[in-house]
């Protein structure tokens, strides 16, 4: 599993589409697009919770993502990594 830090693509153009679907590296548990916080939002002290909020408001906001918004995004990830962690160490 992988994530990929959208913001990194969000110039006009650039599309993460090819990443996201396994094309370009795949991997079996796929990948969950998230928008972490930049250094200017560190730098700031800008909170996590406002930094979630803007990851939620950027996806359900985002053409590319709208439809998957539920899919993408840093709580998102934290739970399908749970889920991994669990079933994993179940069948230890």
């Amino acid at each position: 599993m992988g994530g990929v830090d959208v913001d990194e693509y969000r110039d006009a153009g650039t599309d993460v589409v090819d990443i996201l679907a396994g094309r370009i590296i795949p991997l079996r548990l796929g990948y969950v697009p998230v928008v972490n916080r930049g250094q200017r939002d560190i730098d700031i002290s800008k909170p996590i919770q406002q930094a979630l909020e803007a990851e939620r408001q950027f996806f359900e906001s985002h053409p590319a993502y709208q439809g998957k918004a539920q899919y993408c995004g840093t709580p998102f990830l934290a739970r399908k990594l749970n889920m991994v962690c669990t079933v994993s160490s179940a069948h230890g």
